[in-house]
């Protein structure tokens, strides 16, 4: 279980867990970071939650090596928090690599869809590329923008 203590959000962490099995040692390094992991909220003041770690917990021990607060204060050995904000800095990248390619308007993306169609192979293939127009397309753009404005705000935590 993690809490925070501090006065502000912790928008993501790093840790690294250890655990000792028939007499070897091994360890995992983990990072949670609210910008990338959408299904991972800000850990609020005074809040706690329990993440799972991909070992058992018989025999493990977990260090805290990094924490990037929503005020931009950071906590923990820099390396660790450059690595946080590196990961932001290349989706923020990425995402803006994919919003590039993918058409921005409305009829753009209709004139695609079309274009689509015409080269469909086969009903099949039509009926395809409808469903992913229809479903796919409204929420990628959708959700490639929430996902540039969450990250603009976060490569800039704990950067200074």
């Amino acid at each position: 279980m993690v809490r925070n203590h501090g006065p502000a959000a912790v928008t993501a962490y790093a840790v690294t867990v250890t655990y000792t099995a028939n007499r070897s040692a091994a360890s995992q390094d983990l990072i949670w970071d609210s910008a990338l992991q959408l299904s991972t909220p800000e850990l609020q003041p005074s809040e706690a939650a329990v993440r799972r770690v991909p070992v058992s917990p018989v025999n493990a021990a977990v260090t805290l090596r990094a924490v990037v607060f929503a005020d931009g204060r950071t906590s923990g050995d820099a390396a660790w928090v450059g690595r946080i904000i590196t990961g932001r800095r290349f989706a923020l990248a990425t995402v803006d690599g994919v919003r590039k390619i993918l058409p921005a308007k409305a009829e753009d993306r209709e004139a695609e869809h079309q274009r689509m169609l015409v080269a469909a192979d086969g009903p099949e293939q039509k009926a395809l590329i409808e469903g992913y127009y229809r479903l796919a397309v409204p929420n990628h753009a959708r959700d490639l923008d929430l996902l540039h404005a969450r990250l603009a705000g976060a490569v800039t935590l704990g950067a200074n």
